[in-house]
């Protein structure tokens, strides 16, 4: 097991799982997207644990957390995560994906103190996620929770089926966690799709740490497209960006090894500036 042990944190309003892992060195906090879980970077905690201490952090409705009945926008989990943070006593590395990057971006923006750097997989940043129009956003609700209801309703067998389906092109041992964060899931948690989230420019503008933006392919579902990419870069001088044209919105686990190179020389760079 990547992971090592699994431990509770509470706060005043949700009960968070996180799971531990690594050989020692600088603590990097992995963020999943919505209707994922932390277990679901078992694969790229695997390429990391060598040289650095993990925490994959189960969000607020998901895997192993507790489900409040509300609290499902960008400040709510960014309270989450920063209860994380200010309980480890020391600034740790965040890579988060989609939901988990937005969630990552909000919080350094906010407490640049507690994070040394960022790692950004293709954030919900385009208009149609970032402000979401009430009809659009309903619908889109619903059919998720239809989508992720019909999952739960199949048994192991034909779950994995489907994930194999669905998700031709990941690494077999992608999987397994994949159908297990949608038996997790309770689809309360969606109500983050109801949610606006904060623009991208001004967001990118707050950011003083080192942070690495990763890009996949809009026609093969991405969010960030090269326009707006570009304009990140421009406004942020902590911002550099890696592009992956074979990746859609999961872009770690589309071109793994790609994304994991890219990543491993991003927080090897930061290494080499200490020294």
């Amino acid at each position: 097991m990547v992971f090592s042990r699994s431990s509770v944190l509470k706060t005043d309003s949700a009960e968070l799982t996180f799971h531990e892992g690594g050989h020692g060195g600088p603590t990097v906090v992995l963020l999943h997207g919505l209707s994922d879980d932390g277990l679901c970077w078992s694969r790229v905690a695997a390429r990391l644990q060598a040289s650095h201490h993990l925490l994959a952090l189960d969000a607020r409705g998901h895997g192993r957390s507790s489900a409040p009945d509300r609290g499902y926008g960008t400040e709510e989990h960014g309270g989450d995560l920063l209860a994380l943070l200010e309980s480890l006593h020391h600034p740790c590395a965040l890579w988060g994906h989609s939901m988990g990057a937005d969630v990552a971006a909000w919080v350094a923006s906010r407490r640049p103190a507690l994070v040394t750097a960022l790692v950004l997989e293709d954030p919900p940043w385009n208009e149609a996620w970032r402000v979401p129009q009430e009809a659009e956003s309903l619908a889109r609700r619903l059919q998720w929770a239809a989508d992720v209801t019909a999952l739960q309703a199949l048994d192991d067998a034909a779950l994995t089926a489907r994930a194999q389906r669905d998700c031709a092109g990941w690494h077999p041992e992608e999987i397994a966690p994949w159908a297990q964060s949608k038996r997790r899931f309770r689809t309360r948690a969606l109500d983050y799709l109801l949610t606006s989230r904060p623009e991208p420019h001004a967001l990118a503008r707050e950011l003083r740490c080192p942070t690495l933006l990763l890009t996949g392919n809009p026609e093969r579902g991405a969010l960030v497209d090269d326009a707006l990419a570009e304009q990140l870069v421009v406004v942020s001088p902590a911002l550099r960006r890696a592009h992956f044209s074979a990746a859609g919105h999961n872009v770690h686990r589309d071109d793994f090894d790609g994304c994991a190179a890219a990543v491993t020389r991003f927080f090897s760079s930061l290494s080499d500036a200490e020294g």
